[in-house]
């Protein structure tokens, strides 16, 4: 597993196709914002990092609202690391919404923060870890 996954089908991509690279810094109401990455297709809301907070928001830029998803950069690359290694694992279509609920209480215990919006990517995310829907 890489140090910091890249693309991950069911929460996040840094791979991204448009007017933003990873790492892209741009201005919205006054704050810089860094892009890290995006909601997979089809969505177009990016992560991105407030340098001044070290929160990590959800938004679709160039003016779009900013939406707290992480109290840290730290919990949100905890969270990136723990769905890597759970879709790295996961093998056992019959166990694996058991585990996504465990995923799921390890996750609120880090950082409760991005569970707050039933729409956000990672509850998102969670909803899909408990189907028995192949990931590989």
């Amino acid at each position: 597993m890489d140090l910091l996954p890249i693309d991950m089908s069911v929460a996040f991509t840094a791979y991204l196709d448009g007017t933003y690279e990873p790492f892209h810094q741009f201005v919205n109401d006054s704050r810089t914002f860094i892009v890290l990455g995006k909601v997979p297709q089809p969505k177009t809301a990016l992560f991105v990092l407030a340098p001044d907070t070290g929160a990590v928001h959800l938004m679709t830029p160039p003016d779009g609202t900013p939406e707290k998803l992480h109290s840290s950069y730290a919990t949100f690359v905890e969270f990136l690391y723990r769905f890597a290694q759970f879709i790295e694992a996961d093998e056992d279509l019959e166990t694996r919404p058991a585990r996504a609920e465990e995923l799921e209480r390890d996750l609120k215990a880090i950082d409760a923060t991005p569970f707050d919006n039933e729409e956000s990517p990672w509850n998102n995310a969670i909803r899909f870890l408990k189907t028995k829907f192949p990931l590989h």
